[in-house]
């Protein structure tokens, strides 16, 4: 399955840039999370019936795509990037491109077209993003610091077309260890319950266990806003973060506050 050259096209052409751009964060397993995404720490106590496989989708695909991108390692087409250097001295005539922030998702607009008929819509949609995530990532990585925008535009068209022509190969390669990923987020998944918890957004786990905090602050620090939701035995809350054993002081006290955001917590907490 190829990637549509209609995939190409917000790269190529004057379209206008989201005015928010996604994030990608390290600790939240590399997935690229959009700018309006909402996002939750989930804390717990008996959660693991919350861990379902079909949560781990962008995870599972983020950390494939970059183990699979050493063996899926084809050089862009050269019809594809024949096009770029034109069509980017249109686009730079008229608007400012920052490759960073533009390509992956200018990349990943074609990828629900693209596995509208396959197999597993879902599974094929999170592998299309992650390879475009992995390929613009090393387009982009290649711009020095002073960079024009005709630099940044190309390496953005240069980054879709190397996604294109190695996502036959990424969907196979992700295919082959997807039931292995999975199973690994669900035992990280598990065993976050009632010790830091799990992040998600927009329902798509994204870290737990160690990575869990870390997360939650690199989220921050682009700009989302994060709520903390704690439930057991029937109690739900919005607050701030708490270790297990607070936690289960919390529950026996029956002092949850619902609605409570954590930067009101926090400053409560600090003063």
């Amino acid at each position: 399955m190829r990637l549509p050259f209609l995939a190409l096209l917000p790269c190529l052409f004057l379209a206008a840039p989201s005015a928010m751009a996604a994030t990608t964060s390290e600790a939240c397993s590399g997935v690229r999370i959009d700018a309006e995404a909402s996002c939750e720490h989930r804390v717990e106590v008996g959660c693991a019936t919350t861990c379902d496989p079909r949560d781990m989708l962008f995870a599972c695909a983020a950390e494939l795509a970059a183990s699979c991108q050493a063996t899926c390692d084809l050089d862009a087409d050269v019809s594809c990037t024949n096009d770029c250097d034109a069509q980017c001295q249109m686009r730079c005539q008229v608007e400012d491109v920052e490759c960073d922030s533009e390509c992956a998702d200018e990349c990943a607009t074609g990828c629900m077209d693209t596995c509208f008929d396959a197999a597993d819509p879902a599974q094929c949609r999170a592998s299309c993003e992650a390879t475009c995530d992995v390929e613009c990532a090393d387009a982009c990585a290649a711009l020095p610091v002073d960079a024009d925008c005709m630099a940044h535009c190309e390496e953005c068209c240069f980054g879709s077309c190397s996604a294109t022509v190695n996502f036959d190969c990424q969907l196979g390669c992700q295919a082959d260890a997807w039931a292995a990923c999975e199973q690994v987020l669900l035992q990280d998944c598990e065993a976050s319950c009632g010790v830091h918890g799990s992040v998600y957004c927009d329902g798509q786990y994204v870290a737990g266990g160690h990575d869990t905090l870390d997360c939650v602050d690199q989220l921050e620090e682009a700009g989302l806003s994060v709520e903390t939701d704690i439930a057991a035995a029937g109690f739900c809350a919005v607050g701030q973060r708490e270790t297990p054993w607070s936690l289960l002081l919390l529950l026996a006290a029956g002092t949850f506050t619902v609605g409570r955001s954590r930067k009101r917590l926090r400053s409560r907490r600090a003063g």
